[in-house]
Parts: C-alpha cells; structure tokens; sequence
C-alpha cells in the first residue's frame, strides 16, 4: 500500500515500549495527540487542543484509559499516559440517550407480552 515505507540500509525503527502521548478526541477545536505530561488534568489537555467546540457536551466527557476502562470525567480529572479524551457534542449524547430508551422500551414490551401469555395460558388449563 501506499502507506508501506521502504527501509535503507542504516535506517533506524523505534518502537516505544509504552505510549508517550494522550489523544485527545471528538468535539474540540483541534482534535489531536499530545504528549503526556505527568500530573495534569483533563483541563489542561482541554486546553492545549484549543478548547471545545461550541456544540460540546461537557457533562459527558469520557476518558478510556489505555488498560481499557472508560471513566466519565471532570475538569480536574487526573490523565494517565496513554489515555484517549473523547468529547461528544451534545446531537451525539441525545442520540445515544434514544437509542437506549428505545431499547429499554423494547425490552419492557417483550417482557409484558411473554407475561400476559404465560397468565392466560395458566388461566386455560
């Protein structure tokens, strides 16, 4: 692909064995990836990508850990090296929010109609 490099006798590859950046994602004005710096808070990191856009939820910021682990985050939330920052923008939160009522209301309908049939059933034998 475009994207294979070729290597050159003396070419060096370096792979670092831990991550040495936080990415920073969704709706900030520059959404990038930045060196960690120990000791800083989400709104640092905030910050050094210019702030969030206008349509930004900040109630549901979320950080997934690099272990994996998702933590919903506040400004003085404490950012570990290697973790992602996701910023949803507020049409994203509602969406997700009537999805899984839809779900829910889904799941309820099914569970009313399984026991309304078990009760009639009993009521025939």
């Amino acid at each position: 692909s475009i994207h294979n490099m070729i290597l050159k006798d003396g070419d060096i590859i370096n792979i670092p064995e831990t991550p040495t950046t936080v990415a920073v994602r969704g709706a900030v004005i520059v959404p990038s990836t930045i060196l960690f710096e120990k000791r800083k808070t989400l709104q640092h990191y905030l910050e050094r990508v210019g702030g969030v856009t206008i349509d930004a939820d900040t109630t549901q910021i979320l950080v997934i850990r690099a272990t994996g682990t998702i933590t919903r985050a506040r400004n003085s939330t404490k950012i570990n090296l290697g973790d992602t920052i996701l910023v949803p923008t507020k049409v994203m939160v509602a969406k997700l929010s009537d999805s899984s009522a839809g779900f829910e209301g889904a799941i309820k309908q099914i569970t009313n109609v399984g026991l309304t049939w078990a009760i009639l059933k009993s009521l025939t034998k």
